[in-house]
C-alpha cells in the first residue's frame, strides 16, 4: 500500500520563455513535493505552471525554470484509498 503524501502550498519565482528572452514572475502551484527538481519532473505540475505563464494559443516552446521556492506551507494530506 501506498504512503499518503502531503499536498504544498507554493509561491515560486520562474523565469519563462517568451520570443527567445526570459521573463520573470512571482506564481502559486499546488503540489505534493516541496522540492525544485521533483516539481519539475511532475508533468502535472509543470504543465500546470505552463497553463499560467502561457496563453492558450502560444506556438512556440514552453520552458520554465523555478528559481526559487519564497514559501511553503503544507495544506493537507493525499487520500489514499485501500
Amino acid at each position: 500500500m501506498r504512503q499518503a503524501r502531503d499536498i504544498y502550498y507554493l509561491e515560486l519565482k520562474v523565469d519563462y520563455l517568451v520570443s527567445k528572452h526570459y521573463k520573470s514572475k512571482e506564481t502559486w502551484l499546488v503540489a505534493y513535493t516541496d522540492d525544485i527538481l521533483e516539481i519539475l519532473d511532475d508533468p502535472i505540475s509543470v504543465g500546470m505552471l505552463n497553463e499560467q505563464l502561457y496563453k492558450p494559443n502560444h506556438k512556440g516552446e514552453k520552458k520554465v525554470i523555478i528559481k526559487k521556492i519564497l514559501s511553503s506551507k503544507k495544506i493537507g494530506r493525499e487520500v489514499v484509498n485501500n
